[in-house]
C-alpha cells in the first residue's frame, strides 16, 4: 500500500499534467478511436481520453506495472458500471454504459410511463460500489487462500484489484454529485417536484466537498482533492444557476420562450425571432438565453436566411454549439465542403435523428461517393450512426 501511495506523490502528478497536456494536444480528434463492445447485451462506450487519466497516475512505475495497473483500471470501472446496469435491468431499465476521462457514465431508459421510486433509484446508485467491494472481496479471497508470491505477477494484480476497488468505492460514497454517494443523497433527499433532491444534493456538495477535498489533500491524495474541488465548484455554478432560472421564470421569460416556440411552430417566423431577441436579451440564466438563441436561429434558418442564422449560432459558446443547424445553414449557402465537418459532429454526437442522412446527402454531392456508400451501409444494417 505505502508503495502504491509513493507513486501518487506531488511531484509525479504535476509532472503527469505535463505528459497529459502533450497527449492532448497532440492527440486531436481522437473520436475515431472510441471502442465500443457489448456485455450482456449491454452497449459499452470506451472514450479515448478515458485512458489517459490511469495512464498519467501509472506512467512512471516501468511498462509492467503501468499495463497491469491500467487493466485493473478498466475492468474495474467496467465492474462498477456493470453493477448500475445490472441493478436498472432488474427494474425494466435499457442501460448504456460509457467510459469517459474522469470514469464512467451508465445512462437507463425506463419504459414510458415508468419512474423509479426512491427505493429503486438508490438501488441502482449502490450497485456500483457493490459490485466493486465484491471485486475486492474476490482479490482478498484470492490472496489469502492461492498466497501466491510476494513478488509474482498474480499477488501485485490481485493488490491493485482489491485497492483500487476499496478506494474507488469508498470515495465514490462521498455525498458529493456527481459521485455516487451523491446520487444516493438525491434519492434520499427528493421531495415535491422533480428537482427537488436534485437542489438538496448541490446544497450538500458545496458543503462536503470542500472538507473531501482538504482531507484528501492532507493524505497526499492530489488527483482526489482536484476532483473534489472542481465537483464543489460544478455544484456552486449549478446552484447560481438554477438561482438565475428561477427568477427568469418568475419574471415571466420562460412563458415568452413558450411563445416563441409556438410561433416557430406555426410558422411565424418574423414573430418567433422577434420574442426569441427579446428574451435572450433579458434573460440571466444561461439556460434561458441559451434556448431562445437556438429559437432565433432556427426561425432565420426557417425564413431563408441561413447567412443571418450563422451569425446567431456563433452566439453559442462551444460547449452549447448546434453543429447540426451550422451543417444545414453551411448547405444552404452552397458550401457544402464546409458543412461535412459540422454534420460528422452531429453524427458523433448522437442527438440528432436525421444528421446521417443529411450527412451521406452532402458527401455524395461533393463527389465522396466510397464514404456515403460505406454510410449507406451502416444506415441500412439500422446502425445509429455513431461510429463514424
Amino acid at each position: 500500500m505505502f508503495r502504491l501511495r509513493r507513486r501518487f506523490a506531488r511531484d509525479r502528478f504535476f509532472a503527469g499534467i505535463r505528459c497529459f497536456c502533450r497527449l492532448w494536444c497532440l492527440g486531436g480528434d481522437m473520436s475515431r478511436l472510441i471502442l465500443r463492445f457489448r456485455i450482456a447485451g449491454i452497449p459499452v462506450m470506451v472514450d479515448p481520453g478515458f485512458w489517459l487519466v490511469p495512464l498519467l497516475l501509472g506512467w512512471r512505475a516501468g511498462w509492467r506495472v503501468m499495463l497491469l495497473w491500467v487493466v485493473a483500471v478498466f475492468v474495474s470501472v467496467l465492474v462498477h458500471e456493470l453493477g448500475h446496469a445490472f441493478a436498472s435491468m432488474s427494474f425494466g431499465g435499457t442501460p448504456k454504459i460509457a467510459l469517459m476521462m474522469f470514469g464512467g457514465l451508465t445512462h437507463s431508459e425506463y419504459p414510458k410511463g415508468f419512474e423509479p421510486s426512491r427505493l429503486q433509484s438508490a438501488l441502482v446508485t449502490v450497485a456500483g460500489p457493490g459490485a466493486g467491494f465484491l471485486m475486492a472481496l474476490v482479490a482478498y479471497f484470492y490472496q489469502s487462500v492461492a498466497q501466491p508470491p510476494p513478488e509474482s505477477t498474480a499477488m501485485m494484480v490481485s493488490q491493485l484489484f482489491f485497492w483500487i476497488n476499496v478506494f474507488w468505492g469508498l470515495v465514490n460514497l462521498v455525498p458529493v454529485l456527481p459521485l455516487d454517494g451523491g446520487h444516493l443523497m438525491r434519492a434520499i433527499l427528493s421531495g415535491p417536484g422533480p428537482e427537488a433532491g436534485f437542489v438538496r444534493a448541490l446544497f450538500v456538495t458545496v458543503v462536503v466537498g470542500p472538507v473531501a477535498a482538504l482531507v484528501s489533500g492532507y493524505y497526499g491524495y492530489i488527483m482526489a482533492a482536484v476532483f473534489f474541488g472542481v465537483f464543489s465548484f460544478r455544484a456552486g455554478t449549478q446552484l447560481h444557476s438554477l438561482s438565475r432560472a428561477t427568477a427568469d421564470f418568475k419574471s415571466g421569460l420562460g412563458d415568452r420562450l413558450d411563445a416563441a416556440v409556438h410561433a416557430l411552430n406555426e410558422q411565424d417566423y418574423g414573430e418567433a425571432f422577434r420574442i426569441a431577441n427579446g428574451v435572450a436579451s433579458m434573460a440571466k440564466s444561461k439556460q434561458i438565453r441559451m434556448s431562445a438563441i437556438r429559437v432565433k436561429a432556427l426561425a432565420l434558418m426557417n425564413d431563408g436566411k441561413p447567412a443571418m442564422a450563422i451569425d446567431v449560432l456563433d452566439e453559442l459558446p462551444p460547449e452549447e454549439s448546434d453543429p447540426f443547424a451550422y451543417g444545414i445553414c453551411l448547405c444552404a449557402l452552397g458550401k457544402m465542403e464546409e458543412a461535412v465537418p459540422a454534420l460528422e459532429r452531429a453524427v458523433e454526437m448522437g442527438v440528432y435523428p436525421n444528421a446521417l442522412v443529411v450527412l451521406i446527402d452532402v458527401l455524395e454531392k461533393t463527389g465522396q461517393h466510397k464514404r456515403a456508400d460505406a454510410l449507406k451501409s451502416m444506415l441500412e444494417q439500422g446502425n445509429d450512426g455513431q461510429d463514424c
